[in-house]
């Protein structure tokens, strides 16, 4: 590729960089979820304060001991996406960001609020770990802006 020049098309130049960004982002996230405190005395009081998250089906709270797997899991998501926000709302501090409203409704999203629409995801199975097939938009980009 090298010799044939393919490294040098435009195009090739613009994933480079989107791989390169999305390989910083990922970098980044790591380093916000491994910085997440879990200490059992935040779990109880992560536990009381959301009870209506620990319920079996008939609408019984789940003890602590029997929930706490469940408890630890949206306890780290919950403070993993504060520190993701937090850090979102630095940066937006910074640097300027302009939304460009008009652009964003002239692109047109076939069946957007059709109820009877699914939404497909292609996954890659070979190679080291399963993995989406193609470079995507982090789905908690949704909830930035």
């Amino acid at each position: 590729a090298y010799e044939r020049g393919l490294d040098r098309l435009p195009s090739v130049r613009e994933q480079k960089q989107w791989w390169g960004e999305k390989i910083v982002y990922s970098a980044m996230k790591l380093e916000l979820a491994k910085d997440v405190n879990v200490t059992e005395e935040k779990l109880r009081d992560y536990y009381q304060k959301n009870l209506n998250e620990f319920r079996n089906a008939k609408g019984e709270v789940i003890p602590f001991e029997k929930a706490r797997g469940n408890v630890m899991s949206a306890y780290q998501s919950q403070a993993y996406m504060a520190r993701v926000y937090r850090e979102i709302l630095k940066l937006k501090k910074k640097y300027q960001i302009k939304i460009d409203e008009d652009l964003l409704a002239d692109i047109g999203v076939e069946n957007e609020h059709n109820p009877q629409t699914i939404d497909v995801y292609v996954v890659k199975k070979g190679g080291t770990l399963p993995r989406q097939a193609y470079p995507t938009i982090d789905w908690e980009w949704r909830a930035w802006y």
